[in-house]
């Protein structure tokens, strides 16, 4: 025999409990499991006819939206249905009579306006009953998502992120010898977006020259547990630098199931550090042997880079310390007295002065320029000290040579006046005087002066006049001997010619 349900309760009502057969009382058990089931379902569980009339719901879903189960009931189904999907669900109820199921999402409106999704799968019945009837379960998959959604959101963020900052992620299961990329790993490669990598295709895109080092450095992961390498990568044909680093994750027995990391295109550092690099060689052999000295120093003066150090110094003589802990107090106070104006005010300046180190003084030229941080604001000095001690013993030595060849010129003019009596021509004839008279109108003037007379007459005596009283008596005189002239170059010697005018003339 067979019974429904309600059959069933009819029948028990008819005979009493104490004359319930075993089978009865098991339908009547499963009848209250049943309902039971029903009531306290946080899913969906509906009849409803083909016009979208609910015929029977159960609680739970029904205060979710806000309604007891008599006024659901009341409801047609299209007006508790979201307004963008009331179109589809005319599509659903077709759809469900035509091909006796349907499933999908569907969007509904609780009485307070909130909107809640719902995921569905229906069948049609329509043995049994007067008219086809639906049987629906739904299940509230709202919050559900809700979180996909924020999932996504973050998954977008991160990818947005990680190509903002030029930054791919990966994951290696070490187990199963598979890679999966973020999209900026793959712009990274040059490979296209969600295309296959696998373990050997990644180690091929490594440069065969780094090869023993990626193993090396993967060798030491498995020992640490870390992994940070920078190395070189073929990039559809050309070379780029990238930085991989990771971290491994282990089971209980210390096997290495997966390793989470990152890559980072740093070829442009690379480049930089490669060009630094060649400036900084320049620079050496620029300053090579030179007598100049560049450090940097912070605000509070502490010195935090020096180069080229001179004199048996090195750069630990120097890096953090200050020039109280480098000098003697006075040399200390007067280079704090020079830079500590330029971290003031920004402005740079240069200044001489004698420094005592080691039982010897140097003469340094010093100049301190402001080191500016990103925002422009001074946080330290640049500072380059040339040692001029040489080229000031040079000056010193060339001073005192000046002074003794002024000295000799002294002496010698003095000796030469005394020999020949510059200024004391002795004579007071009417023809001396003439000629005195004469040196006195020449001597002021530019003018060539030829003198004559005879041997022994004293012309060189009276030239000699002529130059002490002119206004060249400070330079030297000099006497030439015409004689030894050829006749033909005379002139040209004495008063000019261009080069090459004539054979010999090799200058103007």
């Amino acid at each position: 025999m067979e019974l429904h349900p309600g059959q069933v309760k009819r029948h028990v009502a008819g005979h009493g409990a104490a004359g319930l057969d075993p089978m009865l009382r098991a339908l009547q058990e499963n009848e209250d499991w049943y309902r039971d089931l029903v009531e306290h379902s946080h899913d969906l569980l509906c009849i409803h006819d083909l016009q979208g009339r609910l015929l029977s719901v159960n609680p739970s879903p029904a205060r979710v939206l806000g309604y007891s189960v008599e006024e659901l009931l009341q409801i047609p189904m299209r007006e508790i249905i979201a307004p963008e999907f009331r179109p589809y669900f005319d599509a659903y109820l077709a759809q469900v009579a035509r091909q006796g199921e349907a499933s999908g999402l569907m969007a509904v409106m609780t009485r307070t306006g909130e909107r809640r999704v719902w995921e569905f799968h229906n069948t049609l019945r329509t043995e049994g009953v007067a008219t086809p009837i639906v049987r629906g379960l739904a299940h509230d998959v709202t919050e559900k998502r809700q979180a996909e959604r924020e999932l996504r959101q973050r998954e977008d963020d991160l990818n947005r992120a990680q190509n903002v900052g030029h930054i791919g992620s990966w994951n290696y299961n070490v187990q199963k010898y598979s890679v999966r990329c973020s999209d900026e790993t793959y712009r990274i490669l040059g490979l296209q977006v969600g295309s296959s990598l696998t373990t050997e295709s990644a180690m091929g895109m490594i440069h065969p020259a780094d090869h023993a080092r990626a193993k090396s450095g993967w060798e030491a992961a498995l020992r640490t547990g870390h992994f940070d390498l920078e190395h070189r990568v073929l990039v559809r044909g050309s070379t780029r630098w990238v930085q991989t680093k990771a971290d491994l994750e282990s089971d209980g027995g210390g096997r290495p199931l997966a390793a989470v990391g990152t890559i980072q295109d740093i070829t442009d550092r690379k480049r930089a550090e490669e060009s630094l690099r060649t400036s900084e060689a320049r620079l050496r052999i620029a300053l090579a042997g030179s007598p100049i000295k560049l450090f940097n120093q912070d605000r509070n003066l502490r010195y935090t880079w020096v180069y080229n150090p001179q004199e048996g110094w090195t750069e630990q003589d120097y890096l953090g310390k200050t020039d109280e802990e480098v000098f003697d107090s006075d040399t200390a106070a007067r280079m704090t007295a020079l830079k500590r104006p330029v971290l003031e005010t920004g402005q740079g300046r240069r200044e001489q002065f004698t420094v005592t180190a080691r039982g010897k003084t140097h003469h340094c030229d010093v100049t301190v320029e402001p080191l500016l941080d990103a925002a422009g604001a001074v946080e330290g000095i640049n500072c380059s000290c040339v040692d001029v001690t040489q080229l000031h013993e040079i000056t010193e030595q060339l001073r005192r040579a000046q002074e003794k060849l002024t000295e000799e010129k002294l002496y010698l003019e003095q000796e030469i006046h005394s020999e020949l009596g510059f200024g004391e021509i002795i004579g007071q004839s009417k023809a001396l005087r003439a000629v005195m008279e004469q040196v006195g109108h020449v001597a002021s003037s530019d003018a060539t002066v030829l003198l004559l007379g005879e041997t022994g007459t004293g012309k060189e005596l009276i030239a000699r006049a002529i130059h002490q009283k002119s206004t060249r008596k400070g330079s030297s005189f000099i006497k030439v001997n015409c004689a030894a002239i050829p006749s033909g170059l005379l002139e040209s010697e004495l008063f000019g010619h261009e080069r090459g005018s004539f054979t010999g003339a090799v200058s103007k």
